[in-house]
């Protein structure tokens, strides 16, 4: 359920409201995906400041304020990735597309998926997680990540390719 948000004596939201109901939201899912905590904290700041500078674009016409401040919460995380490039080799070995489901539901092999998802950037892991974990569809993927349809397909794409090589035995 949406919390509502109150406006001061000026009529101007409240900061240290949103501040206050959102603060353990977005520092749990920011040092959810973000293994250093002097890093994930500099993006807790950096989402508010973000949140602070363009409250008066919100329009909560076209959504909740929760959902606005997760959208430039996943944006910042997936931003601060795309600027950290990590490159490791890749075994030469592809495995197809049941192989990958198959290697999912195999318990002897749940370390090296969790390892391949581990080498995938942030926007890939998140479309393969949402897709196959939550069963969601693409097309509703790419309306929670604010992207076309066909953006999130050559994600989904590009990401089972790079699990198909870092599966391979």
């Amino acid at each position: 359920m949406e919390s509502h948000v109150n406006k001061d004596s000026t009529g101007n939201t409240d900061r240290s409201e949103i501040y206050s109901l959102y603060y353990l939201k977005v520092r749990g899912y920011i040092h959810g995906k973000i293994q250093n905590p002097e890093d994930a904290e500099d993006l807790v700041q950096d989402v508010f400041v973000k949140v602070f500078k363009n409250l008066d674009k919100f329009d909560s016409s076209k959504a909740s304020m929760s959902t606005w401040i997760y959208t430039i919460t996943a944006n910042t995380v997936n931003d601060w990735f795309r600027t950290r490039k990590v490159s490791s080799e890749l075994p030469e070995t592809v495995m197809s597309d049941e192989d990958i489901e198959s290697a999912m539901l195999d318990s002897e092999t749940l370390e090296r998926l969790s390892k391949a998802l581990a080498g995938l950037d942030e926007r890939e892991r998140d479309v393969i997680v949402i897709h196959y974990y939550r069963g969601e569809e693409l097309k509703s993927i790419a309306e929670h990540m604010n992207v076309s349809y066909s953006t999130v397909k050559n994600i989904h794409r590009k990401a089972l390719e790079h699990l198909r090589r870092n599966m391979g035995s």
